[in-house]
This record gives C-alpha cells, sequence and structure tokens, in this order.
C-alpha cells in the first residue's frame, strides 16, 4: 500500500478541534490532541515516545 498525504486530514482534525473549544462544546473528559511523526516507519519519536 502506498503512503498516503494526511495534509488535509490533518487540518480537518485540527479545525474540528478548534472549533470545539472556540464554541466551548462541553465533552465528557479531557480532548488531547496528539500529532505524532513517524507513524509509517514505526519510528521511536511518534506514539511510542507519548
Amino acid at each position: 500500500m502506498a503512503p498516503v498525504d494526511m495534509i488535509a486530514g490533518l487540518a480537518g482534525i485540527i479545525f474540528a478541534t478548534k472549533m470545539l473549544k472556540k464554541l466551548n462544546i462541553e465533552l465528557p473528559g479531557k480532548l488531547t490532541l496528539a500529532i505524532v511523526p513517524d507513524e509509517e516507519t514505526g519510528g521511536e519519536y511518534g506514539v511510542p515516545w507519548l
């Protein structure tokens, strides 16, 4: 499977997160947006670092 460019998907996720905050939408918990590198290569500086 070829790598997929996630620029548009990432922009949508960031936009949605900012809108939740801007509109003061209450969530049942805490929302943390973690944007990490190295997901395709299994690198140590992405999710494993978190």
